[in-house]
């Protein structure tokens, strides 16, 4: 059966439509993300009262995870509220089958049946763990979209244009977002280098090092930040 553009549009806009049914019944499929956004609720309302108190809390929590997402989180719920949030979170999440679905398109270009493709990305809307991130604001589905884009990029830059280094420079990064939200990111980081050697003059990346390591500074700070405040300090709720 061939499946043109309009109807392909039109079934990724009702794969959509699941994720609002799923978030309206409370879908838990994954069986963890329900208990994860009630545990991470606390770090959220510290992070309201500010950057710094925050971060104190967090690292006092002993969490091995990065702290960004719920910083981000609690300055958007200053301005609006959950509802809001967790609606804008469904949309960024049914991003991440549309970015999978462009990067496939370039990493197989010449592929004439793009369906395949397109099936394939809509799999990940069958995911119990895409699904319940997207419904319960985990910061799983926020990172993956960073990494699909960045690897949008970096495949990009293996393309005959011109613009290999914009390309690769836009997907490092977006990997470097990724790895703010979840940590284990950064290990595509060595791969990105190696692979650059295929495609970079030496000079482009070098630079492009010394710019991923000053991006990078605040997360050394934050290590810093753990050794100095460590397990045993005292929080006190501002008035």
């Amino acid at each position: 059966m061939v499946i043109n553009k309009n109807k392909r549009f039109y079934i990724y806009l009702f794969c959509i439509f699941t994720l609002f049914i799923s978030y309206l019944l409370g879908e838990n499929s994954s069986g963890g993300s329900k208990l994860d956004n009630i545990i991470t609720l606390q770090y959220v309302e510290n992070f309201k009262y500010g950057f710094s108190y925050g971060l104190n809390y967090f690292i006092n929590s002993q969490q091995i995870h990065s702290p960004i997402f719920y910083f981000l989180k609690a300055r958007f719920l200053l301005v609006s509220n959950e509802e809001i949030f967790s609606l804008a979170y469904l949309l960024l999440s049914s991003l991440i089958p549309l970015f999978f679905y462009k990067t496939l398109k370039k990493k197989f270009i010449n592929l004439q049946n793009k369906n395949i493709l397109f099936a394939i990305s809509l799999l990940i809307f069958l995911s119990p763990y895409f699904r319940s991130s997207a419904v319960w604001t985990t910061n799983d589905n926020l990172a993956l979209l960073f990494v699909v884009i960045s690897l949008y990029f970096f495949i990009s830059s293996f393309s005959k244009l011109k613009k290999k280094s914009y390309y690769y420079f836009i997907s490092i990064l977006f990997l470097i977002m990724a790895s703010y939200i979840r940590q284990n990111y950064s290990l595509l980081f060595i791969f990105y280098i190696i692979k650059s050697f295929e495609i970079l003059e030496r000079k482009t990346i070098i630079y492009i090092i010394l710019i991923s390591l000053l991006l990078s500074f605040p997360a050394l700070l934050y290590v810093k930040k753990i050794y100095e405040l460590g397990s045993n300090l005292s929080i006190i709720r501002p008035d």
